[in-house]
């Protein structure tokens, strides 16, 4: 957890100036395209200079968000929602709206992210405003633009699931339509897929009730599709919860039928070790999933009937059964 260099009053104050350079951002932005639209012959070096000049008030707007997010983050609880309520809310819900440009969307969808996620339960009180915004945006032609609303949705599984129940029936189908695309792994949607993906896997654990046909589906669909690569930070939490539940022995994940895409996955991971060693920034597992991924692998070894991990092992790529033959004997 970040630790907290700023009390409420100084954050109060950081934001009061963060929000005004950002109310004078959209101030010349609008100044920009207004002028620009009046022109009644616009050439196309004209169109090429307004989009450079919106890229500096864009980028500008980016660090301006962040600031306010780092804040929300070190504050936390019922700090971060008073700071949003005071501050940040009056200027960024309303960029919710869908005529909203992208960009500017994003960053009101991030900052709501933000929220919902280090807020507590506090925060819910938002989703009523941002629900629409964040259902519309898995729509999104940007995939910038989808990856934040799926991060919020996802949230709102994690850390209030019985708000999410009345979501579930639009944005789970949704959700696995996108991770299943026939270019969901393309570089443009990798983001959006892994984010996806820790979304079903949320959803999965947290809002569906154990045991149900959909639970074993949204799972089934989850580990078919691990290890997660292109999302570090997602990863990193993924892995941890695929740990988790195998170690707790969910039905859904520990079954024998699951074995050899389990196994597929763990050797996935310790070969991915090799490349990006655990513990650096790049890195799909930390050093202390990456103890817990050899453990299970160890255990799989020596507590499941010797045919069937003979069947398994023989699934697994000549790389992958090296990998995890030096990582367990190391």
């Amino acid at each position: 957890a970040p630790s907290v260099c700023l009390g409420g009053e100084a954050s109060a104050q950081v934001a009061t100036l963060v929000v005004e350079a950002a109310t004078a951002s959209l101030g010349r932005r609008e100044r920009m395209t207004s002028a620009f639209g009046a022109s009644e012959e616009l050439e196309e070096e004209d169109l090429e200079r307004l989009e450079e000049e919106l890229e500096g008030e864009e980028e500008l707007m980016t660090n301006l968000v962040d600031c306010l997010g780092y804040t929300l983050k070190a504050l936390g609880g019922q700090g971060a929602v008073a700071l949003f309520d005071a501050k940040v809310a009056p200027l960024f819900l309303p960029l919710l709206a869908e005529a909203t440009p992208p960009t500017l969307k994003h960053n009101a969808v991030c900052l709501v992210d933000d929220l919902l996620e280090f807020g507590g339960p506090q925060a819910i009180k938002y989703l009523g405003v941002a629900a629409q915004a964040l259902v519309q945006g898995l729509d999104a032609q940007e995939p910038y633009l989808t990856q934040a609303c799926v991060y919020g949705l996802m949230q709102v599984a994690k850390v209030a699931p019985q708000h999410f129940a009345e979501l579930h029936p639009t944005v789970t189908p949704k959700l696995v339509q996108l991770a299943t695309q026939p270019d969901a792994r393309e570089e443009e949607k990798a983001l959006v897929t892994d984010n996806c993906l820790a979304a079903l896997g949320a959803i999965a654990q947290c809002v569906v009730v154990d045991g149900l046909p959909e639970q074993q589906q949204l799972f089934d669909l989850w580990l078919g599709q691990l290890p997660l690569k292109e999302d570090e930070s997602e990863a990193k939490l993924v892995h941890r919860q695929l740990c988790d539940l195998v170690e707790r022995g969910h039905p859904a994940i520990v079954d024998q039928a699951k074995l050899p895409t389990l196994l597929g996955v763990l050797a996935s991971l310790i070969e991915a070790n090799e490349e990006t060693r655990a513990g650096e920034p790049e890195a799909i597992l930390d050093e202390a999933t990456l103890a817990r991924v050899l453990g299970i692998t160890r255990s799989i070894q020596t507590s499941v009937p010797a045919p069937q991990v003979s069947a398994a092992w023989g699934g697994l790529t000549a790389n992958q059964q090296r990998a995890v033959q030096t990582a367990l004997t190391a």
